[in-house]
């Protein structure tokens, strides 16, 4: 995965360094950042201030002055230094410190996001059966010419293949890889934003929007033409259209129509909120354009000429410096790849709870979806826009269009191991096996599922939750569907009826890799009873599996027995959870458990999530 920032330098500006002080005493003095609030004001010395702090703290001016790494004052105030256990917390109790934490460095997971899964080139692969599996994609379109998919050193199409290759819009025909193809007008769309302009001058002469006003107030009116991108959250493709809006013309936001063609030309403009002001800025022959938005993002998008987007805070003070100084002067240096905290979910990613089958969660897993390099059409522009002259085969693009090829790929990869798997079977084995997030947001696993897949331990996931057809239909009639409704799920003339099937078990009446309950109000108590049924799918016999739960204190999970013995593959064993616990008070509304199953060659896990509603 590739995570993108534009690197905004202002003409003035500060810059945090450290120098390493290597003592010779106190090996076990370790670095902290002492973080003190606010800096102070222009002027006032700090220096002092840390020292003393220091003094107080070692009872020693020697330790004091050589523990010492760096004073921070123009930014925010603080000090830099290497501490002992006691001393931390003596610091962490003196009023003027906000806190005190340790020095972290994070270094890159990865650029590449199979590596990242555990699956490089060199994986296990089982060629003969790849041949004949066929993989379905739905998007918003292919470009068949890219690199990605060339079909050198393929083989004939799969003799099971009974699809079409239907030519229109700017489909040129299938190959050898891309073996069909269905064309639905609909995952324009453009490509994820990313500036890979560089810089000619050291600096530009920097306005806002407000400044670079049209002082004769010319907007036609009140209707004007407007150039809006647009992002459809689960979808999440893009496009480019005009609209005619009536709206109250905003030149802090650098509306349509409301600025100089002679205040902007040459310059860089700050235009409050982010709504493809690039246009614009370049119909006015700005050498650039900097937006803010209001609430974080960690999505970027391509801009028409040299741009980026900060958050309000920091757009705050780029607004105070161009209202505080006489020439303010910035750049925007090409976008550069920075380190990351990974996995973690991405803001526009869909969260649960779904709210059709109440008692099923929802998303099931996770996969890379945010700054992949894709393959990417080159009759399009890599914005869009029709007067960008840009074209590239790839493109840096985010969205469930991304992560949904990778989790397609790793069910193949498995499949290409267990032909004879079903679906089910498939699916618990990559969710069973799935990395846990280590950056959970409070939605938990309502943004993750059961963590982040990893195709090759999917291969060998020790046992499965297994489903057939007989199990969905029972499920469905617990759902309340009859058999008109089952038979318009199902197809064919074939009628299914409730009353010849043994009603579901359990509170959500389906085998499935992971366990939720929807609790009715806040003063519902909690009581769920889950019943499931593991299929050993291991290649050694008489083997032992021992119950582990985590749980918070609020939440009582048993599991009965906890203790599963197989004797052979294909043997099934069936086990019953039993949730328990109070209401759920104080504005909670999520418990999070987890359920593992260990042989101590095989981990088979399976999240247990209560949620509350808001009322």
């Amino acid at each position: 995965m590739v995570i993108n920032r534009n690197l905004l330098v202002f003409a003035f500006g500060f810059t945090l360094v450290a120098s390493v002080v290597h003592a010779s005493i106190d090996s076990e003095r370790k670095p902290y950042i002492v973080y003190m609030g606010e800096a102070r004001g222009a002027g006032i010395s700090t220096s002092d201030e840390h020292h003393n702090l220091l003094l107080a703290t070692t009872g020693d001016e020697s330790i004091a002055k050589n523990s010492k790494i760096y004073s921070y004052g123009k930014s925010f105030n603080g000090f830099a230094a290497r501490l002992l256990p006691h001393e931390v917390k003596r610091l962490s109790d003196e009023d003027g410190v906000v806190s005190v934490f340790a020095n972290t460095r994070n270094r890159l997971h990865t650029t590449r996001s199979w590596d990242f899964l555990g699956m490089p080139q060199t994986a296990k692969r089982r060629l003969d059966i790849e041949s004949n599996i066929v993989v379905g994609v739905l998007d918003t379109g292919i470009y068949v010419d890219a690199p990605s998919f060339n079909d050198d050193g393929y083989g004939p199409v799969p003799a099971k293949w009974k699809g079409k290759c239907v030519k229109g819009a700017n489909f040129t025909g299938c190959n050898k890889k891309v073996i069909g193809a269905r064309y639905y007008n609909l995952e324009n769309i453009d490509g994820i934003s990313i500036n890979t302009f560089s810089p000619k001058k050291e600096t530009y002469p920097l306005i806002d929007g407000a400044r670079a006003s049209n002082s004769s107030g010319d907007y036609y009116g009140n209707i004007r033409s407007v150039h809006v991108m647009v992002t459809v959250s689960d979808f999440h493709f893009q496009f480019l259209t005009k609209f005619l809006f009536v709206l109250n013309d905003d030149d802090s936001a650098c509306d349509y129509g409301t600025l100089s063609s002679d205040k902007v030309k040459g310059k860089l403009v700050y235009c409050l909120g982010s709504s493809g002001q690039d246009y614009t800025i370049k119909e006015l022959n700005g050498a650039g354009v900097i937006t803010s938005l209001d609430a974080p993002t960690d999505i970027a998008y391509t801009t028409i000429i040299p741009g980026t987007t900060v958050q309000l805070k920091d757009g705050y003070k780029i607004d105070v410096y161009i209202n505080s100084t006489r020439n303010p002067r910035a750049v925007i240096y090409k976008t550069r790849t920075t380190t990351m905290r990974a996995p973690f979910v991405a803001s526009f990613s869909s969260r649960g709870p779904q709210l059709i089958s109440l008692n099923i969660l929802k998303p099931d897993i996770a996969a890379p979806g945010l700054g992949i390099l894709a393959a990417y059409s080159k009759l399009a522009s890599v914005t869009g826009y029709p007067s960008d002259s840009r074209y590239s085969p790839f493109n840096i693009i985010s969205g469930t269009s991304m992560s949904c090829p990778h989790a397609a790929a790793a069910a193949a990869y498995v499949k290409t191991f267990h032909p004879d798997w079903s679906p089910a079977a498939i699916k618990s084995a990559l969710m069973t096996t799935a990395t846990p997030m280590k950056i959970k947001e409070v939605d938990a696993e309502f943004g993750s599922g059961s963590g982040q897949i990893n195709p090759s331990e999917a291969v060998h996931p020790g046992l499965v939750y297994d489903i057939n057809m007989s199990s969905y239909i029972r499920f469905l009639c617990k759902e309340g569907y009859n058999s008109t409704t089952i038979s318009l799920l199902i197809g064919g003339k074939k009628k299914y009826k409730c009353s010849n099937f043994k009603p579901a078990q359990g509170i959500d009446g389906l085998n499935y890799p992971s366990m939720h309950a929807q609790l009715k109000s806040s003063r519902s108590k909690i009581s769920a009873v889950f019943y499931r049924t593991l299929t050993n799918v291991g290649y050694g016999n008489n083997s032992v599996y021992k119950a582990t739960v985590t749980s918070p204190k609020d939440l009582s999970v048993k599991v009965v027995p906890n203790s599963l013995k197989f004797n052979r593959t294909h043997q099934k064993q069936s086990f019953e959870v039993f949730v328990e616990g109070g209401s759920m008070q104080n504005g909670t509304q999520i418990l999070s458990a987890l359920l593992e199953w260990s042989d101590s060659k095989h981990i088979v896990r399976s999240p247990i999530i209560i949620y509350k509603p808001s009322e």
